[in-house]
This record gives C-alpha cells, sequence and structure tokens, in this order.
C-alpha cells in the first residue's frame, strides 16, 4: 500500500459525506437521553490507540452496558458531530490529552447491541451504531495519560495479550488497529 492508498483506507474524508452546509455539533441534554435511548440507536465512536512499542490501550468501563468490561475509550457522538471530532472529545475527556482531528484514522464500523443500559429504563437495552477509529500515539502522549473518565484501571497492554483478555468486538478492532499501525510503520507515517 502507498500514502495515497493509506489515506484513502484510512482517511476520515473518504468516510463523512456533507451535503450543504454543515451545521453546528450539538448533544442533546442528558436529562433526554434515556428516553432518545429507548426509541432510537445511539450513534457512538470508539477509538482504539496505540503506542510506538504496538502495545493498545484499554481499560475497564465504569458504566453499563459494558461495565466492568475490557474496552477502549468512545462514547455517543452528538448531532453534526464530526468522528474524528467525537473521538478527540472522548480522548480527552477520559484521559485528559488533546489529540488533533486530523491524526484520527477510520478503522471500520460495526453495530453493538446491548441487552442493559445505564439510564432507566435499563430494561430496554441499547443499540449503538458505531465508528471504530484509529489513534497512533506518540511517546509523550502515551505518558500523559491519566484516568479521567469512563475507564477505569487503564493500561496499555501488549498486543497480544489483549486479544487474549478482550470481547470479541474490541479484538476486531484491535486486529484493525494493527493493521493501520503496520501499514503506517511501513510508510514510515505517523498518521493519515
Amino acid at each position: 500500500m502507498d500514502a495515497e492508498g493509506f489515506a484513502k483506507r484510512y482517511g476520515i474524508a473518504a468516510h463523512e459525506y456533507t451535503f450543504g452546509r454543515p451545521h453546528l455539533a450539538s448533544g442533546a441534554p442528558l436529562e433526554n437521553y434515556a428516553a432518545l435511548q429507548a426509541s432510537l440507536p445511539i450513534y457512538c465512536v470508539d477509538v482504539f490507540a496505540i503506542d510506538p512499542t504496538g502495545r493498545v490501550l484499554l481499560g475497564l468501563r465504569k458504566a453499563k452496558p459494558v461495565q466492568g468490561i475490557l474496552w477502549t475509550t468512545g462514547g455517543r457522538k452528538y448531532r453534526n458531530e464530526r468522528i474524528a471530532a467525537c473521538g478527540a472529545r472522548h480522548f480527552r475527556k477520559d484521559f485528559e490529552v488533546s489529540i488533533a482531528e486530523s491524526r484520527f484514522g477510520y478503522l471500520d464500523h460495526a453495530c453493538l447491541y446491548f441487552d442493559e443500559r445505564e439510564q432507566a429504563p435499563q430494561d430496554v437495552g441499547a443499540d449503538c451504531p458505531v465508528s471504530m477509529l484509529g489513534l497512533l500515539l506518540t511517546q509523550e502522549e502515551s505518558g500523559a495519560i491519566r484516568e479521567m473518565g469512563e475507564l477505569q484501571q487503564i493500561v496499555f497492554m501488549e498486543y497480544e495479550e489483549a486479544q487474549q483478555k478482550a470481547e470479541a468486538y474490541i479484538r476486531r478492532g484491535l486486529e484493525l488497529l494493527r493493521e493501520y499501525y503496520d501499514a503506517a510503520r511501513e510508510l514510515q507515517l505517523n498518521r493519515p
């Protein structure tokens, strides 16, 4: 794969389309979030991050629907919020590290279905289409990671160990992240 092919495969611009003038991003007030989630899918973005040595960033989620499960950072996307802006917002919220939107690469799309959720009524579950983003961290960024948001017991884990411990969705994201990491290293790139 050459640099142009890499940008076409992983560049977020190749996966977002705007018709007309884009509107400003806006989030629903949290008091309406449960009602929205009970009737509509909630679009999310998950960020799969890897450090320069190939270790992946994971932690245990604090809240349902994946409470206590080895997971990655991410969460709901606001209306009209660009995918990379959402990834950057969640990364900053969870780790207190600011990452430029241009640093995120598009990995894939998945749909996650859960039988419960954090908000009442909990028994209606959650329906979450998800954009999976990749992030190649610098050594400095890796060292600046702080436990701030939705994840606890955060750790940089060897890829093979993470593949053994993680759920199927996270394992798939890690496979895609590893391909992204290897392609970037081969092309001597640090981002798409």
